[in-house]
């Protein structure tokens, strides 16, 4: 889906305005050899693991890096207690967490942890990248 960039300023009052509605997400069971060949795209910047529609965690190039082991799963290696908000939150708590952490990326997830967007927050800490239709 097409995506706009939308400054800060001019963005709704609840995590769920400033989400892209259908993240990429990579399965569980996909190898670590595999995630670094995705990560090659510059416009990746962390992976969503899955399984099914409940996210298992998120992965980081930096992660990714520190293993050397290529077959290991990444739904061994994906960190659970990667942040995340509910579709609630309110965009001050969201770009709050998301410079306490210092991350530009930040799933949106319901209270059984299933998926429902991801937040994607530009380097120059002044956009989000938005659903174009949003």
């Amino acid at each position: 889906m097409p995506v706009r960039n939308v400054p800060v300023a001019e963005v709704g009052p609840l995590a769920s305005d400033v989400m892209l509605s259908a993240p990429d997400t990579v399965s569980g069971d996909m190898t670590v050899a595999a995630a670094r060949r995705l990560l090659e795209n510059p416009r990746l910047r962390m992976l969503l693991v899955t399984e099914g529609e409940r996210l298992i965690g998120a992965i980081s190039r930096e992660r990714l890096a520190a293993h050397s082991d290529g077959d290991l799963a990444l739904g061994r290696l994906a960190d659970p207690d990667w942040p995340r908000v509910g579709p609630l939150e309110t965009v001050p708590e969201v770009l709050e967490l998301l410079e306490t952490a210092d991350i530009e990326r930040l799933p949106v997830v319901d209270s059984d942890d299933r998926l429902l967007g991801l937040i994607c927050f530009n380097r120059r800490k002044r956009h989000f990248c938005i659903d174009a239709a949003g």
